[in-house]
Formats: structure tokens, C-alpha cells, sequence
């Protein structure tokens, strides 16, 4: 699983109030203490999420998911030592990020796009890789290489490939090295290659 760098602010690194804590875990369905909840911990949250590049309707739907899970569970936190209970939300959250891929790999849960739109998609990864496959194959593969891969090394491939950006804009934009993008492009590449020969094998004609 891909490892995220947490990103917090200032009032997510004090200290919990062990009474808010106590009180919350009595009464999960209280919207005083989510609310403060969120205004002290949202911060955890998302810089756990941030490093995935997800599309904003996937960040929302696994934003929910944490949430639905921090609230199953919240009754069940130990009595609070000092960074206990950052330690038990990490936890939460990388367990509910992770099963929520898992899910998304299982269903093939990809976003629908115009059909002129993959279309366009399809024959720019045809021309990139440099070999004729049928176009409703390329489909299928671009499909399959985006769960196969993390996130952010398709969305490096995207932003150069698709997007047309230069290595070093992307390289910018996502705190990387150039080198990193490289070798994202050639790894999808790669992918992307052996899924369409596997497809070819499955599809003779």
C-alpha cells in the first residue's frame, strides 16, 4: 500500500481533550463533538488521502467511508495516553483506505467517459506505445492498468501523455522528481504492453 506523508496543521498537533474524547465516545451521534472533531482532526484526514490523486467524486465517497468507520468504532478507544488516539485514527484510516481500494479493484469502479473522449484516450496510449492493437482492446487496457498501477503513476503518465505537460510541470506539480515521471511513463508503458498482448492472446483477429 502506498505510503502517504500526513499533512496537519497546527490545531491537529495539540494536545486531545480527554473529556471531549470521553464524552464523544458516550454519545458518537453528538454533533457538537463531530463538530469538533472536525475542526481539530479533518487535517489527519486528508493529508492520509492526499497522496492517492483521486477524483474528487473518489475522495468524497472514501472521505465518507473513513468517517462511517471513525464512528462504528469511536466507543471502542482505549483510555487515551498521550498520541493514543492519533494513533488509533491512522489506523482507522489507512484500514478504511485500504479496503476501499480493494473494493474499487474488485468492481472496476472507473469514471464513464464520452466515448470520443476514451476514444482519444486510446489512440494517443496506441501512438505512445508504438504498436496497432484494436481499439476496443486498448479500451480494456487502459481500464486494467489504472487499477493495476498506484494512483499517482497513472496520473503522471496522464499529465504527460494525455494532458501533453512536460515532464518537469508535472514534475513540479506533484513534488517529484523528473526522473519519477520518467519512469512512471515507462511503467505504464510497460503495462500497458503486456495487458495488450495477453488481450491479442485472449482476442485473435
Amino acid at each position: 500500500m502506498q505510503q502517504i506523508r500526513p499533512i496537519y496543521s497546527a490545531s491537529a498537533c495539540s494536545t486531545t481533550d480527554i473529556s471531549w474524547l470521553q464524552s464523544w465516545k458516550l454519545k458518537p451521534e453528538d454533533e457538537e463533538s463531530w463538530n469538533v472533531f472536525l475542526d481539530k482532526y479533518i487535517p489527519i484526514v486528508q493529508g492520509r488521502i492526499a497522496g492517492y490523486c483521486l477524483q474528487t467524486q473518489d475522495t468524497d465517497d472514501l472521505k465518507q467511508r473513513i468517517f462511517e468507520k471513525i464512528l462504528i468504532h469511536i466507543r471502542n478507544v482505549e483510555r487515551p495516553r498521550l498520541g493514543s488516539f492519533r494513533a488509533w485514527l491512522r489506523k482507522v484510516i489507512d484500514s478504511s483506505i485500504y479496503n476501499w481500494l480493494l473494493e474499487a479493484k474488485r468492481q472496476r469502479l472507473i469514471r464513464l467517459v464520452a466515448d470520443d473522449v476514451l476514444l482519444q484516450v486510446a489512440e494517443l496510449v496506441s501512438s505512445d506505445i508504438g504498436e496497432s492493437h484494436r481499439m476496443d482492446l486498448v479500451k480494456v487496457a487502459i481500464a486494467q492498468a489504472q487499477f493495476d498501477l498506484e494512483p499517482t503513476t497513472w496520473e503522471m503518465f496522464r499529465l504527460t501523455k494525455v494532458e501533453g505537460k512536460s515532464a518537469k510541470a508535472v514534475a513540479q506539480q506533484l513534488g517529484v522528481s523528473i526522473l519519477t515521471v520518467y519512469d512512471a511513463c515507462r511503467r505504464v508503458r510497460e503495462r500497458l504492453k503486456t495487458i495488450l498482448n495477453d488481450l491479442d492472446e485472449m482476442n485473435p483477429g
